[in-house]
């Protein structure tokens, strides 16, 4: 091959760019032929944490030549910060409830700027259950043990209110 590689440093499960190169195979009856990246193998592909080089290989009618390429960096893809866009459906609560967050869309921003919506049910509410007085909730993501947490406010939570069955007793003592 020759040339260099345009792309050395990538993140955790992207493929290998082979831009910036070109592959000729050389046959034994000394003609040559300019390869196409389609006509290539790369390994590893996706990348993985802590690969410094990647094997490119190329076959033809059953035999196998491979050529080593190094000096990439592959680097671990972690949380950077969680969002949320919108605005919840339900804001007034009673002490006890939990927050139903319907109306918000939460995103995860990771650190190689991509972005991932957050399924409602990955993430973690703080207080739950809610208390009266609160006027607004934390909400955390965790991604590969990286914790991130964004802020709703908003809210309003009042005394919940006290319900007796026929089997529950109760006993109010009245002081003057």
């Amino acid at each position: 091959y020759t040339g260099t590689l345009s792309k050395t440093t990538y993140v955790e499960g992207e493929n290998a760019d082979l831009s910036g190169l070109t592959f000729t195979a050389t046959y034994s009856d000394g003609t040559t032929e300019t390869l196409q990246n389609s006509d290539l193998t790369v390994s590893p592909n996706p990348l993985t944490v802590g690969t410094t080089s990647i094997t490119v290989s190329y076959s033809r009618n059953g035999i196998s030549k491979q050529v080593a390429i190094s000096g990439i960096t592959v680097i671990a893809l972690e949380l950077e910060s969680i969002s949320y866009t919108g605005t919840l459906t339900k804001t007034e609560y009673e002490a006890g409830e939990s927050v139903d967050l319907t109306g918000l869309t939460f995103m995860a921003t990771f650190t190689d700027s991509s972005t991932e919506t957050i399924d409602n049910q990955n993430l973690n509410v703080s207080p739950d259950p809610l208390t009266k007085g609160l006027t607004s909730v934390t909400v955390s993501y965790t991604y590969k043990s990286v914790t991130k947490t964004t802020t709703i406010d908003g809210i309003a939570v009042v005394a919940g209110k006290l319900v007796l069955d026929e089997t529950a007793y109760a006993t109010i003592n009245v002081t003057r």
